[in-house]
């Protein structure tokens, strides 16, 4: 990670993915298109951002993986809630916060290895009170 770049954390982020999923991508977009920008993402934004040519000069993006987690909650969700989306969106939510986890960690590793300046870190998404956030690294 450049220790130079904003750092951008968008748990939802791509084009076309959706409203919260198109705030991330907003900012990230318009940020990177003044200063290099660091974004942590979750994996499943990968094929959108790469499909949308997402990385900018001199800005890097970081995927953080928790299907290990997310792909057995949902599963678990459907079967628990077959009839419900919604309580099967609520209870397959929790993976956020093991991607917030994730990612907190992996940016302490690269401020610790002095790869990054943590000066200043920015979390857009999720768009919710519901979900706090650990202090940054």
């Amino acid at each position: 990670m450049d220790a130079r770049s904003l750092v951008l954390v968008a748990y939802q982020c791509g084009p076309g993915m959706g409203s919260v999923s198109q705030l991330g991508w907003e900012w990230y977009t318009r940020l990177s298109r003044e200063r290099p920008v660091t974004l942590v993402t979750h994996v499943r934004n990968r094929p959108a951002l790469e499909a949308a040519g997402a990385l900018r000069d001199g800005s890097k993006i970081h995927f953080i993986d928790t299907e290990w987690f997310a792909g057995p909650l949902y599963r678990a969700a459907r079967r628990l809630f077959p009839r419900s989306e919604h309580s099967v969106f609520l209870l397959s939510s929790l993976d956020y916060f093991a991607f917030d986890i994730a990612a907190y960690r992996a940016l302490r590793r690269e401020q610790r290895a002095g790869r990054l300046d943590a000066g200043l870190i920015h979390r857009v998404t999720p768009v919710t009170t519901a979900a706090p956030t650990p202090p940054s690294p």
